[in-house]
């Protein structure tokens, strides 16, 4: 069921307000699993076709009982692997930078800056 323009507004709103107070948890939310790449799905295909006929090379090799038919089809297999593993990726939303981590620096500045002015206090015999 589609969302009317004013549901999809205060979705959209609900979701900054989200990020704007915590971002990891927003984060974790978006985390679904992995995706395919945008323009990726050439390598996830050819890496489906290299795994799978690497698994019937390597399963020819077995039943022929030649080593040299299956070192290829496990390497066909890897090579699938490899591929497929570069077409998939994480989420966006899990790659969002967090807007907190600018304000505990601001946070911790000023901590120290006391922290440094108690410390001064002392060595001058303040306390």
């Amino acid at each position: 069921m589609a969302l009317s323009d004013r549901e999809q507004k205060l979705l959209e709103q609900m979701e900054k307000a989200l990020y704007a107070e915590d971002p990891k948890f927003a984060s974790s939310l978006r985390r679904s699993g992995f995706t395919i790449a945008p323009g990726e799905r050439r390598n996830v295909i050819f890496g489906l076709l290299a795994l799978v006929s690497g698994l019937v090379l390597v399963f020819g090799s077995v039943v022929s009982k030649t080593v040299i038919v299956g070192i290829p089809g496990f390497l066909l297999v890897l090579t699938g692997f490899v591929f497929i593993a570069r077409g998939l990726q994480e989420p966006v939303g899990a790659a969002t930078p967090t807007p907190t981590k600018v304000r505990n620096r601001t946070k911790n500045s000023k901590l120290m800056s006391r922290l440094e002015e108690r410390w001064q206090q002392r060595r001058d015999g303040g306390f």
